[in-house]
């Protein structure tokens, strides 16, 4: 149970309720199975916007046809979680995944991840710094996917050369605050 006392939870149950104030509000609500619910907020419509990118992104990949994908990710500890839940999902649906851990993404980095990668490409929690360069490098006709956290440039929903920018901030979503 939660009163209007902020923030309570009832950890053994599951339940309750989590909320922030201040700019962009957000209000989060558990249910009993632990599934969280985003209210309508300001938040709750940048995920909305976010998610139809990222539906458009799964689109593109599908009608690759490609049986394989690859996912260059960052070898820290966020990257090395959000190349695992990647990778997990794109299994899921059924890709062969290869997975290959970076510091940085060099300039060297991408010229071989290019030229020897040719089926779909994954950039997990690195790439959003280098967006213009992955433009350049990258070959049309295969989908390039980079969904990091981090600072980028580039337009929300916009893509050049068949690479997609799925950076949270394009969407308004900070990677640093949410």
């Amino acid at each position: 149970w939660c009163s209007d006392r902020q923030p309570e939870l009832s950890i053994g149950r599951f339940s309750g309720i989590i909320r922030r104030h201040g700019a962009g509000e957000a209000s989060l609500r558990m249910s009993a199975v632990g599934n969280m619910i985003i209210e309508s907020t300001t938040a709750h419509k940048k995920m909305e916007r976010f998610a139809r990118a990222a539906r458009q992104a799964i689109d593109v990949l599908r009608a690759t046809g490609s049986p394989n994908v690859t996912i260059v990710h960052h070898n820290d500890a966020d990257g090395i979680c959000s190349g695992s839940v990647l990778w997990s999902a794109l299994e899921r649906e059924g890709y062969r995944v290869t997975g290959i851990g970076v510091e940085k993404l060099y300039t060297q980095t991408l010229e071989l991840s290019f030229s020897k990668v040719t089926e779909p490409l994954f950039f997990s929690d690195i790439g959003g710094g280098a967006v213009t360069e992955i433009e350049k490098l990258n070959r049309p006709g295969r989908p390039v996917f980079i969904i990091d956290h981090h600072h980028t440039s580039g337009i929300a929903g916009h893509h050049i050369n068949d690479v997609y920018n799925l950076t949270c901030e394009l969407y308004g979503i900070s990677g640093e605050d949410e």
